[in-house]
């Protein structure tokens, strides 16, 4: 874990509020990769904040004081697709096979925020969601999600939400029970990481 640094806003820097360890997570999850989270340098507790990955802060920022464990394996998934380009276009294929032979989206967000979900009978629509690239309309200044398009996407939910599944038992159960074969695709890709190495 060369370089991974935690800056803790209490004075436990090892442990959340919640009792777990952040540097145990993180251990875990980079032995899990096979030491494939080259984009994550830092995991940040800043108090009332929603949790976030930063790829070019190479950063992962909680709220140490409330945020449970599966929130930190969900950001550091997110880090797992960002270092390695590759896990994002076979995240694509996984969605597209998912969603069989015909690609729709929806929009989950609200006024102004897209949130785009590959319609692919999930049991959380939330791992097919996918994040497009931004742009400025020029009449408002306001920032716009382009159209939906899988092929054309900077990021998914789907490394992000296997790995919340690793720490939360109940929202696991209920994926293997829906069929998602989301575990099956992720530990494929997990492997594959770690016989790179």
């Amino acid at each position: 874990m060369d370089g991974l640094t935690e800056k803790a806003a209490s004075d436990n820097s090892d442990t959340g509020r919640n009792g777990y360890s952040i540097k145990d997570v993180a251990a875990r999850a980079y032995a899990m990769t096979g030491g494939s989270i080259s984009t994550l340098s830092s995991i940040e507790h800043k108090d009332k904040v929603r949790a976030y990955a930063s790829k070019s802060q190479k950063a992962i920022v909680i709220e140490g004081n409330t945020d449970q464990e599966h929130v930190l394996w969900h950001e550091i998934g997110h880090h797992i697709e960002y270092s390695n380009p590759h896990l994002l276009e076979r995240a694509k294929g996984f969605l597209k096979m998912k969603a069989g032979g015909r690609l729709t989206y929806f929009n989950s967000g609200g006024r102004g925020k897209a949130e785009y979900i590959v319609r692919a009978g999930m049991s959380s629509n939330y791992m097919s969601k996918i994040y497009m690239e931004g742009r400025v309309s020029a009449a408002s200044g306001r920032v716009l999600s382009k159209a939906p398009s899988l092929n054309n996407c900077r990021s998914t939910e789907v490394f992000s939400m296997a790995m919340q599944l690793y720490a939360d038992p109940d929202a696991a159960a209920k994926s293997v029970l829906n069929d998602d074969g989301l575990l099956e695709f992720f530990l494929g890709c997990m492997k594959e990481l770690k016989d790179a190495n």
